[in-house]
């Protein structure tokens, strides 16, 4: 499978879902179990006993160090599911851009790559499409629009938060507006052509944001899944999403995928859904 490019086709898309919900739930047990449980009952005996010996056999650090792990020191029975989780990730990579050095002192290191990361995949495809306007959902302090507005070709960047965060004194070489908006799960594309043209009072954007891109970080909980439902109904040129914690979405925003309900294999406890906020890397740090 051939990732490259950062682009899949929906057979791909669907395969990979499809491999991802078996492996969620062949190991339920791992991490749908309430803490108690492992005292009154006997959760993990649905599991391969060498599994259950291997993990049993890590220290507490050990533990929290497994998803970044590649130690061939390990039991082949953690060897094999460190295998299965990885096969069932999509390994997606986007070259990084270099941020304007002005900016770089209002980062941390996490805000450094993920602004990285996805400024560099919207100005790729604002690049190849006939983009006039970024527009951020969930902006916040505005530190992905401030990038894009230096490095995208396009017009300018829209950002829409229920508060308007942007600090004072930053300037941009493209124009920037701020629109202040608490997005809802019942918003179509023209709600935000009319909320952004009434906030500027001007034509900025035109109907069903037709040439206008939809982007977001952190577009926490539910906020992600009303950001692409709004893109299905848009004749926007791209979606460009990192949402964040998944823990806070309800069954209204996950899953909206067809396949993924006909699968019937939700993330049905708020610890499941806790453990994919945090990424690896910073397990053992933030844990140990």
């Amino acid at each position: 499978m051939d990732l490259s490019e950062g682009r899949i086709s929906g057979e791909i898309a669907e395969a990979v879902a499809t491999r991802g919900a078996r492996f969620v739930d062949k190991y339920r047990v791992l991490h749908s179990t309430h803490a108690d449980d492992y005292f009154l009952k006997d959760p993990l005996g649905g599991v391969a006993s060498d599994l259950v010996d291997a993990i049993d056999g890590l220290s507490f650090k050990q533990c929290m160090q497994l998803p970044e792990s590649s130690s061939r020191d390990f039991p082949v029975a953690l060897q094999d599911f460190l295998s299965e989780v990885r096969a069932s990730s999509l390994p997606v990579k986007q070259p990084a851009a270099r941020r304007p050095s002005r900016l770089r002192k209002n980062f941390t290191p996490k805000k450094q790559h993920e602004v990285d990361q996805l400024s560099a995949l919207i100005s790729s495809l604002a690049s190849t499409s006939c983009t006039e306007w970024v527009v951020n959902i969930g902006e916040g302090k505005g530190h992905l629009s401030e990038v894009i507005a230096e490095m995208a070709s396009v017009d300018g960047v829209i950002g829409i938060d229920c508060g308007i965060h942007r600090d004072d004194g930053r300037t941009a070489a493209l124009e920037m507006y701020s629109v202040k908006c608490r997005v809802t799960q019942d918003m179509v594309a023209e709600d935000y052509v009319s909320v952004i043209n009434q906030s500027v009072k001007k034509d900025l954007v035109r109907p069903c944001l037709e040439g206008s891109a939809l982007v977001g970080l952190h577009a926490c909980g539910d906020l992600g899944s009303c950001v692409v439902r709004t893109f299905a109904s848009s004749s926007a040129s791209f979606l460009a999403l990192a949402p964040c914690c998944h823990h806070a979405l309800t069954t209204v925003g996950f899953p909206l995928s067809a396949h993924l309900q006909a699968l019937g294999t939700p993330l049905d406890s708020t610890a499941s859904r806790q453990v994919a906020c945090i990424a690896s890397a910073r397990w053992s740090a933030e844990v140990c």
